[in-house]
């Protein structure tokens, strides 16, 4: 009988990295550094971090997107809401500030799934109020959704 030692959760994860360029899994996929080109303070472009592979995706339409003036992840917007759960106030950071060509702005949370619905609902609530002060679209898009966007437009 041959004993063979099974790698360890760490060396298992650092093979992952090393094999994908890098990028880490994370728990819903992947994470790692996309460079910008349509970065507002930036004219050269910056790097900017996704959280997983459906962010990725969206960065990359963005980035073809002949509409899309900039984009980014670094907007600095923190919109505190009350965690009814913990019963605490929170902060909430969406994924990602989009401008457009005729100067509109969208607000973007990327979702694969919902994991607690009553904390997306109240996130999406002090979302929709903040833009709506501030002229802003909120909008929320899922894994299919992507993958429509992507079939309309050919990317």
């Amino acid at each position: 009988v041959v004993k063979m030692k099974l790698p360890s959760k760490r060396s298992q994860n650092e093979s992952y990295r090393l094999a994908n360029g890098g990028k880490s899994k994370g728990g819903t996929g992947i994470k790692g550094e996309y460079f910008n080109m349509k970065c507002k303070e930036f004219p050269y472009g910056c790097k900017e971090n996704y959280d997983s592979s459906y962010e990725l995706q969206q960065m990359k339409y963005l980035s073809s997107l002949r509409g899309c003036k900039h984009w980014t992840k670094k907007h600095g917007i923190r919109i505190p809401y009350f965690d009814l759960k913990t019963r605490k106030m929170r902060m909430y950071v969406p994924d990602i500030l989009v401008e457009y060509v005729g100067g509109k702005k969208e607000l973007q949370e990327i979702k694969g799934f919902v994991k607690d619905k009553l904390n997306y609902e109240t996130k999406c609530s002090v979302a929709r109020a903040y833009c709506h002060s501030r002229n802003i679209k909120f909008v929320v898009l899922f894994g299919d959704d992507l993958f429509r966007q992507r079939s309309v437009s050919g990317f």
